[in-house]
């Protein structure tokens, strides 16, 4: 419970069971009061101004006793402490009051108008405090607008340069696939092999969907409007997505329907014109072996700056075009293999049925090719 310290010896009466310890502070006899008989009979420095309109200085002279709290030790307590409470005599308060005011009417008013003026103080402290938490919160969130918008911009100059490297790369294989064509289509019209035909068709297909992917790429750079306000950044995922049905639908089924034709049909001449066909061979794996070192070497610039591997960024990465033509090109390679095989076992058997079979093989592999560039579109 709490302590009081008293000016007198004297033992107050009590009219509850429930009891406050008490200390004279002369002798530090105890003392027994009540808490009914302190909320009766006495006020609390702390509410003579509210209650009765008095002043600390007006009661100054007026005797006290002083209540501590109960979880101060006696060395700490002093009358005056920070702990210190006082008890004013309620009886002895209100004549000081009457005193002042002549009247308890007057008293009142003025008392009523202390309180309508510290509930404005409050309402205005209010106030501030409600202002200054709405300038903080205005000022928190335009700071936070700014550093988005720094993040917006940088993410931005991110996607631009990321753009711009994948038109690189798609740029040099639209250059080395057209070369490669004409020389594909070149030797199919010297050799009539069916491989060297799926070599022809597989590099005009490879051209026209990276002409697709560079179209993509270019449209995706264009500045939001009214009818776009969230740009056309997508634009490069649709084309990407274009290029692999049309991978799958043009060269992979023409190309298999081409070779299983050439296993009835048959129109490879077997002659010395074969040298021909493996020089053109030959110049392809050069180029597209070029192409396909300019696209790895972005690819693994990109993964880098996106703090991934090369592995996580080819298959789970979100720039799908520089990954397309990497692809592509891998393809190419493997087709210029399949189609070397198809056409050297031909060659050596006096059979055919391998350089048709080397034409299907490179319609499948068209066909997987396919399948990986939509599967990653859709994942992108």
């Amino acid at each position: 419970a709490s302590t009081l310290h008293v000016r007198s010896a004297s033992t107050l009466h009590v009219r509850s069971a429930s009891t406050l310890h008490v200390r004279c502070l002369s002798n530090k006899v105890p003392v027994l009061v009540s808490h009914v008989s302190r909320e009766t009979f006495y006020v609390k420095d702390t509410d003579i101004l509210q209650e009765y309109g008095l002043t600390e200085k007006e009661i100054q002279d007026v005797p006290y006793k002083t209540l501590r709290n109960a979880y101060e030790s006696e060395e700490e307590h002093s009358p005056s402490g920070s702990y210190a409470r006082r008890l004013y005599p309620r009886e002895l308060v209100v004549k000081r009051a009457l005193g002042k005011y002549k009247t308890r009417l007057n008293m009142q008013r003025h008392v009523q108008k202390y309180r309508r003026e510290e509930q404005e103080e409050e309402d205005i402290t209010d106030a501030l405090g409600s202002l200054i938490k709405l300038l903080y919160m205005e000022n928190k969130t335009i700071k936070q607008k700014k550093v988005n918008k720094s993040s917006f911009a940088a993410n931005q100059s991110r996607k631009r340069h990321q753009i711009l490297s994948s038109l690189r790369v798609v740029g040099f294989s639209i250059a080395t696939n057209c070369i490669v064509a004409v020389a594909k289509f070149g030797s199919y019209a010297y050799t009539g092999s069916a491989s060297m035909l799926s070599e022809a068709i597989h590099s005009v297909i490879d051209t026209m969907n990276q002409m697709f992917l560079a179209f993509g790429l270019i449209y995706s750079l264009k500045k939001p409007h009214s009818d776009h306000p969230y740009g056309f950044d997508k634009a490069r995922y649709v084309y990407a997505l274009i290029s692999g049905v049309s991978i799958f639908e043009i060269g992979a089924v023409f190309t298999i329907k081409h070779g299983v034709n050439q296993l009835y049909h048959p129109t490879l001449v077997l002659d010395h014109s074969i040298s021909v066909a493996y020089a053109v061979l030959l110049f392809t794996a050069v180029f597209e072996g070029w192409s396909l070192s300019f696209a790895y070497r972005q690819a693994k610039i990109q993964s880098r700056l996106e703090g991934v591997s090369l592995s996580h960024y080819v298959f789970k990465g979100f720039e799908p075009n520089t990954i397309a033509v990497l692809a592509e090109d891998i393809a190419a390679m493997a087709g210029v293999l399949i189609a070397g095989a198809g056409i050297g076992l031909s060659a050596y058997t006096g059979n055919p049925m391998y350089d048709a079979l080397g034409s299907i093989g490179i319609g499948t592999l068209l066909g997987g090719m396919a399948l990986f560039v939509v599967i990653r579109n859709k994942d992108a």
